[in-house]
């Protein structure tokens, strides 16, 4: 099997994901989009992963790859190829399929719980709640014919299934280096006092809670590719 996973910048990471596909003899490989990229052939994927960064959807003009990235996504998506989106790779699929991306009432940093709303395959053996890391601002709006799948108490829109796509807002792959580099890179936002944006070390004590979520992001995994 042939995993590409696309990076938007050198601090955010598949975590949990390529420890999966290593250990299962997968063929996984990076699209950097940050560095010299080079978009693979779209028949040689079998899953594409995109994941997160501080970038915005629509920001091309500082981030002009967006727009290449988004061109390839949609032919990998109308090739009915799995994907999961992390984050902002879960916002620019729900754009790609139509829906919008907003302003979440929030920003949402920290460990906070979601809820699981939907008895979908793919989230067969996944706790009905449990506390995982989020990072972000915006939030997309669920796309016409998806099925929302994850909300919380911040944020209504967490996760969405659509066909072969998984969709989510909050970050099960992280593992503890991840946490420490995105917090060493993005640390000024950690100083806003908002209800829901906790403090560094907020973050770093709940650390316990990684291990949960790296067993959730592997459940996922294996019933995707059923």
């Amino acid at each position: 099997m042939n995993i590409f996973c696309i990076k938007h910048v050198s601090f955010e990471d598949p975590g949990i994901i390529e420890n999966w596909a290593i250990k299962n003899n997968y063929t996984f490989k990076y699209i950097k989009m940050y560095e010299n990229y080079k978009l693979p052939n779209i028949n040689d994927i079998d899953i594409l992963v995109i994941l997160g960064g501080p970038m915005n959807i629509y920001e091309e003009k500082q981030y002009p790859f967006l727009k290449e990235e988004k061109t390839f996504i949609k032919q990998v998506i109308n090739a009915n190829k799995k994907i999961i989106g992390i984050c902002l790779g879960a916002q620019l699929i729900a754009d790609l399929l139509g829906s919008k991306v907003v302003k979440n009432k929030e920003k949402e940093i920290g460990w906070f719980n979601v809820k699981k709303v939907s008895n979908h395959k793919f989230l067969y053996n996944v706790p009905t709640e449990f506390k995982t890391m989020h990072w972000h601002g915006d939030k997309f709006l669920i796309p016409d014919k998806a099925e929302k799948i994850f909300e919380s108490e911040a944020c209504d829109n967490q996760g969405f299934i659509f066909n072969n796509i998984i969709a989510l807002q909050f970050h099960l792959e992280m593992k503890k280096e991840n946490i420490i580099s995105i917090i060493d890179n993005s640390n000024d936002e950690l100083t806003e006092n908002k209800n829901y944006i906790q403090s560094k070390n907020q973050i770093l004590n709940q650390l316990e809670n990684i291990e949960i979520n790296n067993k959730i992001m592997q459940t996922i995994l294996e019933n995707f590719i059923k």
